[in-house]
């Protein structure tokens, strides 16, 4: 019986720790970004985590609550796994100005496209009840929770 239990439990786990991954770098992103000074790395690390979270909710595909369009396109990331582009930069000698060196295709990447990506699987864990539950009674200064005034009973 326990062994079923942490069966089940395990997807929830893994799920979970993407999910906070995702939140962590996106969160790097906005640090980043309102600096205007978004690094390769950063762009690197969103891609890997988009990558990682969508295959882990993929499991999920042919759940009845989902259909294929709640899954994001990742095709522009996979596309550019293991691939390399040549693009031009500034040289650091004074005799040429310009200079082309290769990096990794998913440098070229949108960061808002993958941080997009990362909030519509945020949506789709949500929606695959892998998401955190709000609570029902939230306390609001000056509001009633219950309108109806049930709960008084």
């Amino acid at each position: 019986m326990k062994g079923d239990e942490n069966a089940a439990r395990a997807p929830a786990e893994m799920i979970g720790k993407k999910r906070s991954r995702a939140a962590g770098i996106r969160d790097m992103y906005y640090r980043q970004a309102s600096v205007n000074d978004v690094s390769d790395e950063l762009i690197k690390s969103l891609a890997s985590v988009c990558l990682e979270y969508w295959s882990c909710l993929r499991e999920f595909r042919d759940e009845p609550v989902v259909d294929h369009t709640d899954y994001p396109d990742v095709e522009p990331i996979r596309s550019r796994l293991g691939e390399t582009v040549r693009v031009k930069s500034q040289s650091k000698r004074r005799s040429r100005s310009y200079v082309y060196e290769t990096v990794p295709a998913v440098y070229q990447l949108d960061a808002e496209y993958l941080v997009e990506v990362t909030h519509a699987l945020d949506d789709l864990a949500q929606k695959l009840g892998f998401g955190a539950a709000a609570a029902q009674d939230v306390e609001v200064f000056g509001v009633d929770s219950d309108p109806t005034g049930e709960d008084e009973a």
